[in-house]
Order: C-alpha cells, then sequence, then structure tokens
C-alpha cells in the first residue's frame, strides 16, 4: 500500500541527479504520450528492448525511459500510475525491473502540462524563413537556417 505523505511530486526531482540507485519513494503521474517498444543491443552484444514515454502530474512532466518488457503495457497514453524505484536522470527517470509500476486512480492534468508533455516526444515543426526574409540578416541577429548557399562576410548569400 502506497501513502500520500510517502509520494513526491515529478519537479521534486526534475532536472536533479539525486542518485544512480533506485529512488525508494514513489511518485503518482498520468502517461501523456508514447513510442511504440523499440529494440537495441547493451555493450554485451545482447537483445533488449525498451520504452520511452512522457508522464506528468499537475506541475510537471518528464520522459520516462522503460527498460522492463513486463511493464510496457502499463505505459500507454491516459493511464494513471505510481511508480516506485525509479532513477532519477538530469532530464529523464528510469525504469528497470527492480522498480515498481502500479495503475492507480486518475490523475487529472491542466491542458499546459499535457501540451508540454506532448512536445517532449512530438516537438513542433521548427518555423521556416524563406530565404528572400532571411537573405539580409547578420548574425548579429541570430536564428537557425536549415540550408546554406555559402557565407560570405557573416552575411547569408543566394547562389
Amino acid at each position: 500500500m502506497v501513502f500520500a505523505h510517502h509520494m513526491l511530486n515529478l519537479k521534486d526531482y526534475v532536472g536533479k541527479t539525486l542518485s544512480t540507485a533506485p529512488y525508494t519513494k514513489s511518485v503518482k503521474a498520468k502517461v501523456i504520450c508514447a513510442e511504440s517498444a523499440r529494440s537495441y543491443f547493451n555493450e554485451k552484444g545482447e537483445g533488449r528492448q525498451m520504452k520511452v514515454c512522457v508522464v506528468g502530474d499537475r506541475e510537471s512532466t518528464v520522459e520516462l525511459i522503460s527498460y522492463d518488457h513486463t511493464n510496457f503495457h502499463f505505459l500507454c497514453p491516459g493511464n494513471s500510475l505510481v511508480i516506485r524505484n525509479f532513477i532519477p536522470k538530469e532530464d529523464n527517470i528510469v525504469e528497470t525491473k527492480n522498480s515498481k509500476v502500479m495503475i492507480t486512480s486518475d490523475v487529472m492534468l491542466p491542458k499546459n502540462i499535457i501540451q508540454t508533455g506532448n512536445n517532449i516526444l512530438f516537438p513542433p515543426p521548427p518555423t521556416v524563413t524563406s530565404f528572400e526574409t532571411c537573405k539580409n540578416i547578420t548574425f548579429e541577429n541570430p536564428f537557425r537556417v536549415q540550408s546554406l548557399s555559402y557565407l560570405d562576410k557573416g552575411y547569408i548569400k543566394q547562389m
């Protein structure tokens, strides 16, 4: 049984590396979006599977990477979970075979949290600016350009 006073909010550890060992407190969150499971090979050349999803609570979101295929069926959009023994990293949390994942009562998420979560796995396309618009912009006013013909004296020139 998990008691509320042992629960953390995602913001309590998002962006902080607390430990390389599993964190024993629990967090209650909702799966916002998920990728399909994918295969990879570990350093020993053994075939493994992983699944990436984004979970959120009322205040924040974080990417969850699961290496335990027995929990993949829990990691579906809309499922509310209690997660225990996860490993917090700088910008995600890791769930392993030592983690405990359980379905729980619904976690209500604000619309901005849902949008933020979706943008983590499925970012919006970059803004595209026409070459005519940007050809006279100097690098004193930086921006991203997808492709350039060539650079000359800090200006973008058309060939």
